[in-house]
């Protein structure tokens, strides 16, 4: 698992599972020691509103990242890659996670 990949993440309470952007550190991501990754869950139903704090992107699927929704997810409960977000959206995840932790 690599930072900019949107993977699918397993439920741990019903079946629905869901998509997710993974944004934790490389090396964090792909340690043996390291149980978890840290994501930010996507938005494909078009619920979300738009804020300061999310991203929309439509490669390579549709949908808006929820930077204000960030987690830590076990590594046994991520999924197949649907694909990676595009340097441009990774720019813009960037800038509303500062935005979102205020840093």
């Amino acid at each position: 698992m690599r930072r900019g990949e949107i993977r699918v993440v397993h439920s741990r309470v019903n079946a629905r599972d869901r998509y997710a952007l993974i944004i934790g550190n490389d090396a964090l991501n792909e340690s043996e020691t390291a149980s978890t990754v840290l994501t930010a869950p996507i938005d494909t139903d078009g619920i979300v509103p738009e804020t300061l704090v999310t991203v929309r992107i439509a490669q390579p699927l549709a949908g808006i990242v929820r930077l204000d929704n960030v987690s830590s997810v076990r590594k046994e409960r991520i999924g197949e890659l649907a694909g990676r977000a595009d340097a441009d959206a990774m720019e813009a995840v960037g800038i509303a996670l500062r935005a979102a932790l205020d840093l």
